[in-house]
């Protein structure tokens, strides 16, 4: 089982991606929060089991997603890090990248492309996944 947190400040979003992830066999949410704050608290919990991934929404208030993927990859470097946003600009994706992103996913994705991108991932693999919902394209 594949353990996940999604960190995403819109509500409907959060509860969305968590009720069609947990309808994959190998895929459980562990945790969902609303900022990059709140994830570091999952993040260090000893009452929560560990994630293998998480997913980050861009643009969050307290810490962005680009800076809380560099927190994780630096203090916990087992952990899958994937962008999931509606902002594909190709600046952003190099920027995600450079700091150890395992991936960078679009929202319009079907959930079979990200339940992917998070195996994927969990399996030190990189990918993006823009414009082409049935195309990931791995970069390593």
């Amino acid at each position: 089982m594949i353990h996940v947190g999604v960190v995403d400040d819109d509500a409907l979003v959060r509860r969305v991606l968590t009720t069609l992830l947990n309808t994959q066999d190998d895929i459980s949410v562990t945790w969902a929060a609303t900022d990059g704050d709140e994830a570091l608290n999952h993040l260090n919990s000893s009452n929560q089991p560990d994630v293998e991934a998480v997913l980050l929404d861009i643009q969050m208030p307290h810490i962005d997603g680009i800076t809380l993927a560099t927190i994780i990859s630096t203090e916990f470097p087992q952990t899958a890090t994937l962008i999931l946003t509606t902002f594909t600009d190709r600046q952003l994706v190099n920027k995600a990248l450079a700091v150890g992103v395992n991936g960078f996913i679009a929202k319009e994705d079907s959930i079979e492309s990200i339940a992917g991108a998070i195996r994927q991932a969990v399996e030190g693999l990189s990918l993006i996944h823009i414009s082409e919902p049935t195309r990931l394209l791995s970069i390593s």
